[in-house]
């Protein structure tokens, strides 16, 4: 598959603005991207986007200290605990799991939640008014 150099600098540049303004949409921008624009299979899609997602949070966290905003470390600590579990529960499902499986997942994942955050928003401006 011929990868376009442009086309995925494009992406880049419009993904890290994404992150840089609301700190949020890397795996859920990268992946889909990935699949249906450098046609990669799912799996290789989701080790593709978490490569890319640790140096962009590298990068975040780094201009985040530059710019004096805080960081409630103990918080993240105690996050970590139990994101570093469900990454090895997530490693073994996916490596038990069909691409086409996983790409249905994914679907249904990422249309639950832009409805929910759709249905919050709508509620929001309706209190608002």
């Amino acid at each position: 598959v011929k990868i376009s150099p442009y086309r995925t600098i494009s992406f880049g540049i419009f993904l890290g603005a994404i992150i840089g303004l609301f700190g949020v949409g890397g795996g859920f921008l990268t992946t889909p991207f990935f699949v249906a624009f450098d046609r990669q299979n799912v799996k290789t899609a989701i080790g593709s986007s978490t490569a890319l997602l640790l140096i962009n949070a590298i990068v975040g966290i780094v201009g985040d200290f530059i710019t004096s905003l805080y960081i409630d470390i103990f918080f993240v600590m105690i996050f970590l605990v139990g994101s570093f579990a469900g990454v090895w529960v997530g490693i073994i499902v996916k490596n038990r799991v069909s691409n086409s499986k996983l790409s249905m997942f994914f679907i249904w994942l990422v249309t639950s939640i832009g409805i929910g955050v759709l249905l919050k928003e709508i509620y929001s401006l309706c209190l608002n008014r």
